[in-house]
């Protein structure tokens, strides 16, 4: 049974309330007594739970009795399964889903290993409510102790999370990551595993927070490696985005006039009634008799209580500044108000801000206004009256752009850094402030603006009827006001040689050297003040000098008070204190009588941007509330000089949990801390960690997988670039092995690269081109590229060669093993020969050999990583990336081979078309004889090509063109040299010789002469010169040979091998020079015809024949051809020109008998050639079996010619000689078959 301890909680009093009635359980009851009446009534204790207890405390209450049944021997439930609270997490922790939804979402955009474990920690320091947390991880140079994870965001130069080594106060983290064992302590514990206990904040310390000036120093080291580095770093920022990060960083204020106000506005000041009760800010603990911590409610000062003492102190102004001009000119001072509003209006005068030119009818005129201000010397005493002039040029919104601020600022924690390297340094720091500093900067756009109010009042004469200002010059509240007065700043400071840094844009360097003296000068820009630190005064004053030449500006003198603090530059020694800012926001919110207190702020209540008002109605609540203006006032004075307001009181409480890896090893180890004010860590703190843990082991897996994917897709892209970069700018071996070592230093993040080959005649290694540094392309930056892709700075000098076997790289050559070596001096198999040919040191060394085909080829080296040592994740990626580079030399040489044959082959080309062109004196004897006026016959289809000499074959050619054609079109010297070239470059076969040409040509000459208008001008132009080319360089046997050859034509055209060589030739003599007879064809009409003219040559093909004949016959058949047609035209052209082809077959007995003689004495000598290869001839190509020439004659007759000119009678009827003549030859020969067969069988 349950004694009376558990309902000792309820205590001082118990109600419960049940069916109208109380009943009231006093303290002073026995303990048996109350169990046993909540054991007898359950439904008592209930309702009072469901209506008295707190969620929370419900939470802990369960939490304690899972943490003892944890304890007990495991027990089953009623339904067979162990006791869990599985349930009641899911139930309990409702309220967190959002959170961990939250989570979850974050982690999945960037699920990086620190990033899991930094919002993990965060997310469990928010769900047992503590006041800040720590995250250790194992240092990996030192894997014994324990570093600080300094932040998500934080990264080292190698892109991994930046650590930070402590000292001192870990001994509670270095306990848990050895035993694993998660441990809660609170100030004041004896526990003899702690004997320091807790260790205060100053204990907590780090080597470098331990060092100072090493600190300082280390900052002032990185400024100097960055000055080279900022050289090709843009100098302002050009989106709003860097502008953001510029300003944002530091929570700063909008304009200049809010930035016045953090240094002079004294005179806002306001003052709460001291009251007896207790201050507000101040809590009042609330002790309820329950464990845990006792609730804190705080007394809150309210608008009301918030009013003016007007001469409740004395020598300080309260009068509040005029808000428009009509207020300012009825106050005593308003003579000092116009006076300002003068200096101000001339100010703009000089500086030409604007024209006043006609209001536009097409374009939005924006407002503007004055804004008064009274400054004050430090004293309190009134110092001048100050007006300017501000444009109403946007408008923030909340939600939008309410935060963003438009302007130039530095960051103050870069301004606390030129302060401490001013101590460290003894320099001397000045400061200047720019007068009207936005009006400086130029407008690109046209803005217009209304005319000034009350211009009349300063005694400016402006006529306002329908005038506008056309602004020129940058004006105070338009939003591209800061950037250009940015813009046009670091362009004067960058011209006196001030470069930004990449860290900070707004802070500027300086280095310069006279003899032996170094002079270096520091600039933090902050809208128009400008502090400046350097170790010459002299230094200061030619930059005082300069920018006086350029812009308006005050000399402050040595720097004393700026951006609301107060500033004492001593020798070796820098204070900054904000007491007057401190003091001044205390009085202005009253509370300068206020005891010291924690923060009052509730750490369960997330606060987000959504919260701000959004409503009218809420924006003017919100007015008459002091908490947001004091709250961003705390927040300038906490990053500026007391980060230390953020925190309330020493940590006094700490629960350490070790977070493990899904494989059981320790990823890192949580420290969560309470201060004084806040209560000790529980049981239940400690489950409810290790609840979230849970899911943290599957966040890490899942971050694991990522992190390994994610180098995986780096590294295929870094290959896929040097795939394209390799492959597809392919110039010269040195090229390649340029890239290669540019590449192979970029992947291993090397500082010095090598490419050795491979020389097997001799056995060496050797180099020409060897790696000394890396610098930017200099043409992509001189042409702006963003690419800026490094190249490999080489030395060419000379030479490089060693044998195999000698150094790092002869022995990965000769074994072909990987080497990594830590320390390449003490290694035996180093050879120095390289160091002393280059000057160059050499540490640790990676070296790989390149494979081709088994065989190593060349060598990579990779000397001296520039973080650490070469790891095996190094040897794997470099071990891939070999594979490429070993691809990328074998199809270098690959390709040099092919550009030496290319460069022979251009050569050859070269030598053939001056041999292959008709000869001058053929030319000129052509022009001599002329062309023929009248040839009579040659348009018959019997007409006889064997009667012409081959020159006049060449005449008769050019009358027949210009017969159809005319010269209009068409050059007559062009077509000469044509004609001619054409004759030269028909080989001296039996059968495909110039006289074939000739006759095909003629054939098409009179089908095309005697069809009339069936085919068009340019079809017709293709069909002829087709007829001519046709046979181009025909080698005297047909495609089956060539392929059974293996002829390089047959390797070229899989199809219609000589046939496409045919159409080639053709073009190649058109582009030789003068002989181009289509140039002056339009482009259009050019494409057409070579189209056309390639279908035509390639039509010759007799194994196209026979498909395009059974086309063309189904069309014919079905009674469905058209003229109008392209592919029927196509049909038909392709039939015309195999008819054109056979017409030898058409012409009388005589010419056929002639025809056939050679065309036999053709296939023979291809049969000869078949016989010498050790191939048996077909009988038709067979000298030993003459007798088959007749029966081949009958089946080619039959089987091809006949069928082909019945097609073309019946489409063109003018062709019915050819058929005529083509049926007579074949029963001619059929006569003679059957002579020869009679005989045969006699014998």
């Amino acid at each position: 049974m349950h004694r009376g301890s558990e309902v000792d909680d309820f205590l001082p009093e118990v109600q419960f309330v049940a069916r109208g009635r109380s009943l009231r359980i006093l303290q002073s009851t026995e303990g048996d007594q109350i169990s046993d009446y909540l054991i007898s009534h359950p439904d008592f204790l209930e309702r009072y739970i469901m209506e008295e207890v707190e969620v929370e405390q419900l939470e802990r209450w369960i939490i304690r009795k899972s943490q003892r049944l944890k304890k007990k021997p495991e027990t089953a439930s009623r339904n067979g399964r162990k006791t869990s609270l599985s349930r009641w997490k899911f139930c309990v922790h409702a309220d967190k889903r959002q959170m961990l939804q939250d989570l979850t979402h974050s982690l999945q955009l960037r699920p990086t290993k620190d990033h899991v474990l930094w919002e993990l920690a965060n997310c469990i320091c928010s769900a047992v409510s503590a006041d800040g947390f720590r995250l250790y991880m194992m240092d990996k140079e030192d894997p014994q102790n324990l570093a600080l994870l300094l932040g998500m965001d934080c990264k080292n130069e190698n892109g991994e999370p930046k650590l930070q080594k402590i000292k001192s106060g870990v001994s509670v983290p270095s306990y848990v990551a050895k035993t694993l064992e998660p441990i809660r302590l609170s100030r004041g514990d004896i526990d003899p595993r702690f004997p320091d206990g807790i260790p205060n904040e100053e204990e907590f310390t780090s080597e470098d927070i331990m060092k100072k000036e090493k600190e300082v120093e280390i900052y002032l080291n990185n400024y100097r490696k960055l000055e080279n580095e900022n050289e090709s770093i843009e100098n302002q920022p050009e989106n709003e985005e860097t502008e953001r990060e510029a300003s944002n960083n530091e929570n700063q204020l909008e304009d200049q006039t809010e930035i016045d106000n953090l240094q002079e506005n004294y005179n806002e000041r306001r003052e709460v009634e001291t009251r007896e009760k207790r201050k507000p800010g101040r809590p009042r603990f609330l002790y309820t008799g329950k464990k845990g911590r006792p609730k804190k409610l705080y007394v809150q000062a309210c608008e009301e209580e918030i009013t003016e003492k007007e001469g409740s102190r004395t020598n300080e102004i309260t009068e509040e500044d005029p808000k428009t001009i009509k207020e300012a000119f009825l106050r005593q001072e308003s003579e000092e108000w116009r006076e300002a509003m003068k200096n101000e209006f001339n100010s703009l005068k000089k500086n030409k801000t604007w024209e006043i030119v006609d209001r536009p009818s097409d374009r939005k005129v924006i407002g503007c206004k004055w804004v008064l201000k009274t400054k004050f010397n430090s004293d309190g005493t009134i110092a001048r009256r100050k007006a300017r002039l501000v444009a109403k040029g946007y408008a923030q919104l909340p939600g939008i752009d309410f935060q963003e601020t438009f302007a130039p600022v530095s960051r103050l924690c870069s301004v606390r850094l030129i302060m401490a390297i001013a101590a460290q340094y003894n320099l001397i720091v000045h400061q200047l402030d720019f007068v009207t500093a936005y009006l400086n900067g130029d407008i690109d756009e046209e803005i217009y603006m209304e005319l000034p109010e009350g211009m009349n009042e300063i005694g400016e004469e402006v006529v306002f009827q329908n005038k506008v200002c056309l602004l020129k010059k940058a004006l105070y509240g338009l939003k591209q006001s800061g950037r250009q007065w940015y813009k046009k700043l670091d362009e004067n400071l960058q011209k006196l040689n001030l470069k930004p840094l990449s860290t900070d844009k707004c802070i500027y360097m300086r280095k310069t050297r006279r003899g032996n003296e170094e002079n270096m000068v520091l600039i933090a820009v902050y809208v128009d003040d400008i502090i400046i630190a350097s170790n010459s005064m002299e230094e200061i004053n030619n930059l005082k000098e300069n920018l006086a030449k350029i812009f308006q500006m005050k000399d402050m003198g040595q720097i004393k008070y700026c951006l609301g603090i107060e500033f004492n530059v001593k020798k070796n020694k820098v204070t900054m204190s904000q007491k007057k800012y401190v003091d001044d926001l205390l009085k202005r919110f009253g509370m300068e009588n206020s005891k010291e207190v924690s923060t009052p702020m509730d750490p369960n209540v997330k606060l987000s941007k959504e919260m701000c008002p959004k409503t009218e109605k809420e924006k003017e609540e919100m007015t008459r509330c002091p908490y947001q203006n004091l709250i961003g006032s705390l927040m300038y004075l906490s990053v500026s000089t007391r980060p230390d307001i953020s925190y309330a009181g020493d940590i006094a409480h700490v629960l350490c949990q070790a977070l493990m890896q899904p494989d059981g090893q320790l990823a890192a180890v949580l420290e969560l801390w309470r201060r004084e004010c806040e209560g000790p860590f529980y049981e239940e703190d400690e489950e409810i960690a290790s609840s979230y843990l849970v899911w943290g082991g599957i966040a890490l897996h899942y971050a694991h997988l990522y992190l390994n994917m994610n180098k995986q897709k780096k590294l295929n892209d870094f290959l896929l670039a040097v795939v394209k970069s390799i492959f597809q700018d392919m110039v010269s071996m040195d090229m390649l092995v340029m890239k290669i070592m540019n590449f192979a230093q970029r992947l291993v993040d090397a500082d010095r690269a090598s490419l050795f080959l491979v020389d097997n005649k001799s056995k060496e290694l050797y180099a020409t081109i060897f790696d000394v540094g890396v610098e930017k392309n200099p043409d992509e930056c001189s042409n702006g590229s963003g690419d800026n892709e490094e190249f490999v700075k080489v030395d060419t000098s000379k030479e490089i060669r060693f044998p195999l076997g000698t150094g790092i790289a002869g022995q990965v050559a000769m074994t072909g093993e990987v080497l990594n070596i830590k320390d390449a001096y003490s290694d035996s198999r180093f050879n120095r020969t390289v160091d002393q040919l280059t000057g160059y040191r050499t540490n640790t060394i990676l070296c790989m050999p390149i494979f081709i085909r088994g065989f190593v080829i060349g060598v990579v080296q990779m000397v001296n990583k520039h973080s650490g040592l070469f790891t095996s994740e190094d040897e794997e990626a470099f071990e891939m990336f070999a594979v490429y580079c070993g691809l990328a030399l074998h199809h270098a040489k690959l390709y040099d081979k092919i550009r030496k044959s290319e460069q022979k082959y251009r050569v050859a080309l070269e030598v053939l078309s001056y041999h292959n062109s008709c000869t001058e004196e053929e030319y000129h004897v052509a022009l001599d004889e002329g062309i023929p006026s009248n040839l009579i016959g040659v348009d018959d289809y019997y007409f006889n090509p064997f009667a012409i000499e081959d020159f006049h074959k060449s005449m008769y050619a050019m009358y027949m063109f210009i017969d159809l054609f005319g010269l209009g079109r068409f050059d007559k010297n062009c077509l000469m040299k044509f004609s001619l070239t054409i004759k030269k470059n028909y080989r001296r076969v039996p059968y495909h010789n110039w006289t074939h040409g000739f006759s095909v040509a003629n054939s098409m000459y009179s089908l095309i002469k005697h069809s009339g208008n069936v085919f068009r001008p340019n079809e017709c132009l293709a069909l002829y010169i087709g007829a001519l080319c046709h046979d181009l360089d025909h080698r005297g046997k047909n495609n089956k040979f060539m392929l059974d050859t293996e002829s390089p034509l047959a390797a070229i055209y899989s199809t219609s091998t000589m046939e496409h060589h045919h159409f080639n030739q053709t073009v190649t003599i058109l582009q030789q020079e003068g002989h181009n007879i289509f140039a002056k064809l339009s482009s259009a009409e050019y494409k057409q015809v070579l189209s056309l003219l390639k279908h035509c040559i390639l039509a010759t093909d007799l194994a196209l024949f026979f498909p395009n004949r059974a086309k063309l016959s189904q069309l014919v058949q079905d009674k469905s051809f058209s003229w109008s047609n392209p592919e029927h035209r196509l049909l038909l052209q392709a039939i015309s020109m195999t008819g054109s082809d056979l017409s030898a077959s058409a012409k009388p007995w005589d010419i056929q008998v002639e025809t056939v003689k050679v065309i036999f004495e053709e296939f023979y000598e291809q049969g000869d050639a078949e016989r010498s290869s050790g191939r048996m001839p077909i009988p038709m190509m067979d000298r030993n079996q003459p007798d088959q020439q007749a029966a081949s004659q009958v089946g080619f007759l039959t089987g091809i010619c006949v069928p082909c000119y019945t097609l073309l009678y019946t489409l063109i009827p003018e062709t019915k000689p050819l058929l005529d003549m083509c049926q007579k030859n074949l029963e001619r020969w059929r006569k003679i078959d059957d002579e020869i067969k009679e005989k045969q069988k006699r014998n």
